[in-house]
């Protein structure tokens, strides 16, 4: 086993949790369901990460086993990533110019893919891994900064996880998520992407978060098989532990229930603020988007002539959370926002995008 290979199996196991590192062994799928038990066996139950990964490499490292390669532990950061996709931040892009009915076999995809990658990184070697998760064909892209000296020796360079791009695709739909990696990388992707699906270009939709089943479900729901979406649901149940505390929404006359001796005057003030709410982000639960951000370029107005000040006022806001959306409609269901809702509040999902550019109409460029 060479050093990469080591340090990357060293990498991925130090980051697992006791509950969470047999899984994603047995996802793997190079260890026997024996050798995964004997990990935490006898002393090493109580071990501490660092006696637990050399545990690891005990096993895989046993002559009688066949010698792993840097393609197959690959597939166990894939595996790693697949089980823990909020460890990354993720974005969705969609393929413009594309057949709606393409579809290609994604070995071939995988290999097409490596190729044309190979073919613009000029800075080392590219690995890919394939593998099939939740109704999508997950791929990592590894871009290994090892180089061929002048005497033809290869000069190692150490594994980095940084270097690990991950991307997901539901076949026969015109998007991908791909994890947040560096520019440089990112502008070889999308040129690679847009000639392996024989497309025009590859878009950003200015749609990322941590939490990608929410991503799939903005991306697909209104353009892809609902069923297939379902399929996130498995690992919905580990990655949003809210869903689990998340209490069923009162009906509107459960909300006025009270003391008898208690007239609200506002009744139907309340319920038709309710029934505009549900009908502009909907009666479900929203997705699980952890952030929204506004760029506003608005016109600056002032009672006195100011010289030498641009006419434009830009500023930036980011609204935080665990689930942003359900805590808009939260406040929208409360009253604590103007009526009618503000279209950048309630559009996140029927555009498709979770960063707006507000611009007003004296100020120049398109209103987002």
């Amino acid at each position: 086993m060479d050093t990469n290979t080591k340090e990357l199996i060293q990498s991925v196991c130090m980051k697992c949790n006791p509950s969470s590192i047999v899984d994603t062994l047995r996802k793997w799928g190079r260890l026997s369901e024996d050798q995964l038990q004997s990990i935490f066996s006898g002393q090493s139950g109580k071990a501490t990460k660092v006696k637990r990964t050399q545990s690891v490499l005990r096993l895989v490292l046993n002559p009688e086993e066949v010698e792993l390669s840097t393609e197959i532990a690959g597939d166990l950061e894939l595996s790693y990533i697949q089980l823990h996709p909020k460890k990354k931040l993720w974005k969705v892009f969609k393929l413009i110019g594309t057949r709606s009915d393409f579809k290609q076999d994604p070995r071939v995809m995988r290999s097409r893919l490596i190729r044309e990658v190979q073919s613009k990184w000029k800075d080392g070697f590219i690995y890919g891994n394939m593998g099939y998760y939740c109704g999508a064909v997950w791929l990592r892209i590894h871009f290994d900064t090892s180089k061929r000296t002048r005497k033809n020796s290869l000069q190692k360079a150490g594994y980095n996880p940084n270097n690990s791009v991950f991307l997901l695709h539901f076949q026969g739909s015109p998007y991908l998520i791909i994890s947040r990696t560096r520019v440089k990388e990112t502008t070889l992707l999308t040129e690679s992407l847009t000639k392996v699906f024989y497309a025009d270009k590859l878009s950003y939709l200015q749609l990322s978060d941590r939490h990608l089943l929410s991503l799939a479900n903005i991306a697909l729901n209104k353009n892809f098989e609902s069923s297939t979406v379902q399929k996130f649901k498995d690992l919905d149940g580990c990655e949003n532990p809210l869903l689990h505390n998340d209490r069923k929404r009162k009906q509107a006359d459960d909300i006025f229930e009270g003391d008898e001796n208690i007239v609200d005057l506002n009744v139907a003030e309340k319920r038709e603020r309710l029934m505009q709410v549900d009908h502009k982000f909907g009666s479900g639960s929203q997705p699980t988007l952890e952030k929204i951000e506004y760029k506003f370029s608005i016109g600056f107005h002032s009672g006195q002539e100011v010289t030498n000040l641009s006419s434009d006022c830009k500023t930036q806001v980011e609204i935080k959370g665990p689930s942003v959306l359900n805590g808009l409609k939260q406040l929208a269901n409360r009253g604590f926002m103007t009526f009618p809702l503000p279209k950048h509040l309630t559009s996140v999902q029927s555009q498709q995008r979770n960063n707006f550019t507000i611009v007003s109409s004296r100020a120049k460029g398109n209103k987002d």
